[in-house]
């Protein structure tokens, strides 16, 4: 059975929503509201922020590893073998309001 739940709701700058959300990786399986929950709830946005740049380091380095022993196997075997990426950071904001409509709005419960 679920945990009861209380709905909580905030107002904050539009470009402080922006800006945290920018900063969201794409490899994080969470939605907009739950990243911005953990970033809430934790208090210090500094912090927060420290932590998920610590984790992207991580990963490209992992991912260069990775990278580097396809190739090495690829040579080894004599074929091209594409290996699949991991996007660590989220696109910029421009390239993103270019995608959306102008009228548009981003709608979710923590900012209504």
């Amino acid at each position: 059975m679920p945990e009861p739940t209380v709905k909580l709701s905030i107002d904050v700058p539009k470009a402080f929503l922006q800006q945290a959300l920018d900063r969201k990786p794409k490899w994080l399986v969470a939605t907009d509201e739950q990243f911005l929950g953990k970033m809430f709830s934790g208090g210090n946005f500094d912090e927060f922020f420290k932590s998920y740049e610590g984790f992207n380091q991580k990963l490209t380095e992992a991912q260069r590893l990775f990278l580097q022993a396809v190739n090495d196997i690829s040579q080894k075997v004599g074929a091209k073998i594409d290996a699949p990426l991991i996007k660590t950071t989220r696109k910029k904001a421009a390239a993103r309001a270019a995608e959306a409509p102008p009228s548009s709005e981003r709608s979710s419960p923590a900012a209504q």
